[in-house]
């Protein structure tokens, strides 16, 4: 028995659902791009149909499934406008721009962005329902003049390109090439129309186009295939099998152009195959945006999984004996044991004699006062010798007299220090020595007198009476 929900689990329940409600623009308008999609592959079945006279309705019955499918597509996005208002409106109340883990959108990066798209996306889609009515009346109607049908459908192959390149996403290389396609097929129909160009030349911007998606598919499953499932990587295999569907489809339509006789020109076993794999990719696509959600968007597992980068060091340079010296600074991925020196870069400097010491210079020169043979020594290397010796005397002199003059301070230091009398505060030896010199002076005259002797400070002052 299902026990009813408290109130706290209702508002449990209700902050699960508003936190959640940030990724539902992003939803709805991929659900108006399969609709889309699976509605135009309807029509196209339908206009196949009616060009070989397998039906005879009228061209407003075949632009139905189109129609019906555009009124579908702005209905999702005008509720795609206002279905994140509830995030946006948590994400307003605690003055933040992401509420919950890092997995949900941001308003300001990726809700609000998605909202101007979906306005943008409602005015497309209109143009697109404004060009095919046109088109309608233009078949259904006897008149030749085609000017404001081909504008229509240059101003909506315009901004599907524009959008493909300007706007980098994961499905933007599917505006690029609609709306290449798109241009490449009005240039052409109407050079077919005013230079009576082959009539073939018009499916050629189609199988290029269905060539490039199937390329761009087999690049997507690549790049993604260390993150996907199972199930999602059986439902790319089939995405791509119906391409390859679609793009033989529209080989065969182009060679069926080729055909002199218009009465042979076949299109509705063409325009099945296409129909049918357009209605099962928009499936496949909603699958798996459905585990998508369940899982997780692609991209965001891709980051995931990618390998961090390693942080960049700069090398120090410095003089180390007169070589250069390499090390590299310590990094969080490198213990410091593995920290070595690296090479020098420069020619190594040629090796130098060892510097002869003083002792090898005095052995040298006493053998050869005492008559001993010694082997032959260069003059440089004499010289050198003599150089060392003199040095090493030098400073033997400085370090002794250095000492002298270390003792000769300390014991100064010393005698300063030592009282001359126990009643002085220890002026020291030299001043006992100084007033040992000069007479005293008591307070009756002459030496003596009571006993008591006047420093150098006193000395030469008037005696005080009241001693």
């Amino acid at each position: 028995m299902d026990l009813p929900l408290t109130y706290s689990g209702r508002e449990v329940l209700l902050a699960w659902r508003v936190e959640h409600s940030g990724r539902l623009t992003h939803w709805l308008t991929i659900a108006a791009k399969l609709v889309l999609l699976a509605s135009h592959g309807l029509w196209l079945y339908a206009l196949a149909l009616r060009q070989d006279g397998v039906i005879s309705w009228r061209w407003s019955y075949v632009f139905l499934p189109a129609w019906i499918g555009d009124v579908l597509c702005l209905a999702i996005l005008l509720i795609s406008w206002f279905a994140s208002c509830p995030y946006i409106r948590l994400c307003l109340n605690e003055h933040t721009t992401r509420i919950g883990s890092d997995d949900n959108p941001s308003v300001l990066t990726e809700i609000l962005p998605e909202i101007f798209l979906a306005m943008l996306g409602f005015f497309f889609v209109l143009l697109i329902l404004a060009s095919e009515s046109l088109l309608c009346q233009f078949l259904a109607s006897a008149q030749k003049s085609a000017m404001l049908v081909s504008m229509f459908v240059f101003g909506v192959s315009l901004l599907c390109g524009c959008h493909g390149l300007c706007l980098k996403s994961d499905s933007a290389h599917v505006y690029g090439l609609l709306g290449l396609d798109g241009l490449v097929t009005l240039a052409l129909l109407l050079g077919v129309r005013e230079f009576d160009w082959p009539v073939s030349l018009i499916a050629m911007p189609s199988v290029v186009a269905a060539f490039c998606f199937l390329v761009c598919a087999g690049r997507d499953y690549k790049r993604s295939a260390d993150v996907l499932v199972r199930e999602e990587k059986i439902l790319r295999i089939l995405e791509s099998v119906f391409l390859l569907c679609i793009l033989s489809a529209a080989a065969s339509t182009y060679f069926t152009l080729l055909n002199k006789d218009p009465a042979d020109r076949r299109f509705s076993r063409d325009g099945f195959v296409v129909a049918f794999s357009m209605v099962v990719i928009s499936v496949v696509r909603g699958v798996l945006a459905y585990k998508e959600i369940q899982l997780g968007e692609v991209s965001a597992r891709r980051l995931r999984v990618m390998p961090q980068p390693e942080p960049t060091r700069r090398s120090l340079f410095f003089e180390i004996g007169g070589s250069r010296r390499t090390v590299t600074p310590r990094s969080p991925s490198r213990p410091s044991s593995e920290l070595q020196p690296q090479a020098s870069l420069r020619r190594p400097a040629p090796p130098q004699p060892p510097r002869p010491t003083p002792s090898t210079a005095t052995s040298i020169h006493s053998q050869q006062a005492s008559g001993v043979a010694v082997p032959h020594v260069p003059a440089a290397s004499l010289n050198a010798m003599n150089h060392a010796r003199t040095l090493a005397v030098t400073n033997q002199s400085d370090s002794s007299a250095a000492s002298n003059s270390t003792s000769t301070r300390d014991e100064r230091e010393r005698d300063r220090r030592v009282p001359s009398h126990p009643l002085e505060g220890g002026s020291g030896r030299a001043r006992q020595l100084e007033e040992a010199k000069q007479p005293l002076t008591g307070e009756k005259g002459g030496r003596g007198g009571l006993g008591l002797a006047f420093t150098r400070q006193d000395r030469g002052k008037p005696p005080d009476d009241n001693v």
